[in-house]
């Protein structure tokens, strides 16, 4: 789902071809190739072949500025090529999964390393790159979104809070997501709806209620439409 955070996200691709939408661009990813989505761009991924593998690294904002990135000054270019960062991940993926002693200065080291080579070899500053207030806007709105989903917002909500008018908001807003405003509410309540049903104890009706939706009948309708699955086959 497309979406936007501050951290700086890393994607590794490793089986099968694919198209990351960062703001208004897209990125055409193969096996190989390092896509890095930098703090606040709007993303989200798309699979070309039938099967698209990859290893995603998020990089939280303040662990980098302590370490001397400087995320809202500095650039990452979108697609990079570079073998050893691949190797480096790999062992990311190795120190996760075997958890010997010491792993996780082991992790943080190998993650200092990947963004010391990423800024040294492939960073620009952020003068550079010219902000787009559409992309702006839409950004503002998608936050509002996920901070008052539950309380059933209106678009005109959403607009207001962006301060745009209505129509200009929802013509953006389409065509930079892809989505509609009403949609991506739904997109996101099911996501949170998701989490709820596999991590939480609460029935099918209280996960309705806590996501916003008023009537069972409508959530379990807009969940299958987004999942393919009923809530309470999802749930198991």
């Amino acid at each position: 789902m497309i979406h936007w955070h501050e951290n700086i996200e890393i994607l590794f691709l490793e089986k099968g071809v694919g198209e990351v939408f960062i703001d208004e661009r897209i990125v055409h990813a193969k096996k190989g190739d390092i896509v890095v989505i930098n703090s606040e761009e709007i993303h989200s991924t798309r699979n070309i072949d039938e099967e698209l593998v990859y290893s995603c690294l998020i990089i939280d904002k303040a662990f980098c500025e302590r370490m001397g990135f400087f995320v809202d000054e500095q650039h990452i270019c979108s697609l990079v090529e570079n073998e050893e960062i691949h190797k480096k991940i790999n062992s990311i993926k190795k120190e996760l999964k075997e958890k010997n002693d010491f792993y996780i200065p082991a992790v943080m080291s190998e993650v200092i390393e990947i963004l010391t080579d990423l800024y040294r070899k492939y960073q620009f500053t952020k003068r550079e790159y010219v902000k787009n207030k559409n992309i702006e806007m839409v950004k503002s709105g998608i936050s509002y979104i996920k901070k008052h989903f539950y309380e059933q917002p209106s678009v005109d909500d959403i607009a207001n809070h962006a301060g745009y008018s209505k129509y200009y908001f929802c013509r953006c807003f389409k065509e930079i997501t892809g989505y509609t405003v009403n949609s991506y509410i739904n997109s996101v309540k099911i996501e949170h709806a998701k989490e709820l049903l596999t991590t939480h104890n609460q029935s099918v009706s209280e996960v309705s209620e806590i996501c916003g939706f008023s009537d069972i009948s409508y959530f379990t309708k807009i969940f299958k439409k987004y999942t393919g699955v009923s809530p309470q086959k999802y749930k198991g």
